[in-house]
Parts: structure tokens; C-alpha cells; sequence
């Protein structure tokens, strides 16, 4: 479970972080940090069902609420910026 909040909050807070260094339109930083954080989480799903069966596929339920909270965390944070 700590793994796959490090893994996506750490991937999309880490990318916003360069982001900024590299002075990317902040209209951009929300939608590229998404990108980068959620990209596969639905492939993840589909491929432990198929390759290893539904106790394989576990992980990438608790992924789904995992990235279903930070997609909240980026509503709410974008919302308080104006």
C-alpha cells in the first residue's frame, strides 16, 4: 500500500517539483503530472487479470483508489490556487 502511494503521489509531486525548475506553464504541470503519475493504472489492471488471475489483480484495486485520492488531492489543490 505504501508503495503505490510513494509511487504515484512521489511521481507526480517529484514531476511538478522539476516542473517548476524548468519553468513549465503551470497550465500544463497539472495534466503532465497525471500523465506521469496515473499513465498505466488501468493497464495494470487488465494485465494481472489476464496473465495471473483475479488475486493477481488486488494491487491494482487498491492502485485505482490510490489514484482516484490524488486526483482529488489535484482538484482540491488547483481549486485553493485560483
Amino acid at each position: 500500500f505504501i508503495t503505490v502511494i510513494i509511487g504515484v503521489f512521489g511521481l507526480g509531486l517529484g514531476y511538478e517539483f522539476i516542473a517548476r525548475k524548468l519553468r513549465v506553464e503551470k497550465s500544463l504541470v497539472v495534466t503532465q503530472s497525471m500523465l506521469v503519475a496515473i499513465k498505466s493504472s488501468g493497464f495494470s489492471v487488465f494485465t494481472a487479470l489476464a496473465l495471473f488471475g483475479q488475486e493477481a489483480a488486488i494491487p491494482s484495486a487498491i492502485l485505482a483508489i490510490v489514484v482516484l485520492v490524488y486526483l482529488i488531492y489535484l482538484s482540491l489543490r488547483s481549486n485553493l490556487k485560483g
